[in-house]
């Protein structure tokens, strides 16, 4: 049996086309099926509309919230009461056409929960939503993925969802979020306690007279917050920041760090003549620790870039020192001699690049070795003609102002941040994306 949940705030305009387009539907498909409307504390005849509409489907089920609690709210009332092997919920301004019941079903044969996608290959929208709401809408997906490292989900929003029934009853059990953002903080849920979750394109029109007000989106930014709270709190399931993982990866950190900080400590004495670090050593020591509990707690991608950060460290002191070493054993500053030096104190950071990104960054890759390396020597190569153009240009057609030393290492510097921008982009979604 399939339990459909319809949750309805003042829906008496629409409901009664929502509700006879579904009945005939499941007619016509001759599935079994209990449809359950949920009147979260609707001021208007909601409660009588629904009565009367859906009095003549044997299956059909109406549970009144005495106040309006939210859409999450009514949602998870009708989930926990459904009895269905299959429980779907959708909108009841009918947005997405019932028709599209059966793909998901089909669908949940092999996933725990499928949601529909209207920003995904293979969705129609036949009346699309104003350009301020897209944009809102857009945003609002940008800011999910930041703060709560949901990067595979297009479209969360869409009031479209269907699951197995452990996987609902499991997933409504734990969740917090009574407003519209119930739909980010189920999603939450279902990774944590590792659900398999699918998108699916749909069919999908605007309707006019929608319940989500422009107004309303700072509402759902708050939520989203305090989904990140209830998360790292383990409301969701077990969560721990300080585990064995995070301690191997916190000490490769230190370590790489410290190799950093003393390569460039070498540099640093033929610049300012500094001959005291120890300070500066415990200080990189204390700022690894926080920078990566910090992205720890912010998300996987922030964590990772984080860990991207710390490797591009080391990688700039082994560039600098290199390039340092042979400009200063051959007191040469310029022309082309400047730029083999370059591009060899370059290459050579890059293979430590290439060695801690795959096995400490980015971990698994689902490419082949051959191509892994060929894509990441792809990007290398970009980055090294940016950055070598830049120090070439730099020593050889402007003032070295400060002394050779000290314009060289200000225009290495210069040339590494154009680099390591190009490289994360470039690794992390070129050279060492999962297949």
């Amino acid at each position: 049996m399939i339990s459909l949940i319809i949750p309805a705030y003042n829906e008496a305009e629409r409901l009664p086309e929502t509700l006879a387009s579904i009945f005939n539907f499941l007619k016509e498909a001759n599935l079994d099926a209990e449809v359950i409307v949920i009147n979260d504390g609707s001021t208007d005849q909601t409660e009588e509309v629904a009565r009367n509409n859906g009095a003549g489907y044997p299956k059909f089920k109406l549970i009144n919230h005495p106040q309006n609690k939210g859409k999450g709210a009514a949602v998870k009332t009708g989930v926990m009461q459904a009895q269905g092997d299959y429980i779907v919920f959708l909108d009841a301004d009918n947005s997405t056409p019932i028709k599209e019941l059966k793909p998901l079903l089909k669908n949940l044969e092999d996933y725990d929960v499928v949601i529909g996608s209207r920003k995904i290959k293979g969705a129609k929208i036949t009346q699309p939503q104003s350009w301020l709401r897209r944009f809102l809408g857009d945003g609002l997906n940008w800011f999910i993925k930041i703060v709560l490292d949901l990067p595979v989900y297009n479209d969360t929003q869409c009031g479209f969802k269907g699951f197995k029934k452990y996987a609902a009853k499991d997933i409504f059990s734990k969740m917090q979020i009574t407003g519209f953002a119930f739909d980010i903080e189920l999603l939450c849920v279902a990774n944590g306690l590792n659900f398999k979750v699918l998108e699916m394109p749909i069919e999908w029109h605007n309707v006019r007279k929608s319940k989500v007000k422009i107004k309303s989106i700072w509402r759902i930014f708050l939520d989203v917050l305090k989904i990140k709270l209830n998360f790292l709190k383990g409301i969701y399931g077990k969560n721990k920041i300080i585990n064995q993982k995070f301690g191997i990866d916190l000490l490769i950190g230190i370590i790489l760090s410290e190799i950093a900080v003393g390569l460039l400590f070498l540099v640093s004495q033929n610049l300012l003549k500094i001959n005291q670090g120890s300070n500066v050593f415990i200080g990189s020591l204390i700022i690894v620790f926080l920078i990566m509990l910090m992205g720890k707690i912010l998300s996987q991608r922030a964590y990772e870039f984080i860990k991207f950060l710390i490797v591009g460290l080391l990688n700039t002191a082994i560039d600098f020192w290199v390039l340092n070493y042979l400009t200063s054993f051959f007191k040469i500053f310029s022309g082309p001699w400047l730029a083999l030096f370059n591009l060899t104190s370059f290459f050579i950071a890059v293979l430590n690049s290439y060695i801690f990104n795959k096995f400490w960054t980015f971990r698994a890759s689902g490419q082949k070795w051959a191509v892994e390396f060929l894509n990441f020597l792809v990007v290398s190569v970009i980055s090294a003609i940016f950055n070598t153009g830049i120090v070439f240009l730099g020593m050889t057609f402007f003032k070295h102002w400060g002394g050779d030393y000290v314009w060289l290492n200000f225009i290495k510097l210069v040339a590494i941040v154009f680099s390591t921008l190009i490289n994360f982009l470039g690794y992390k979604f070129f050279a060492f994306r999962a297949s």
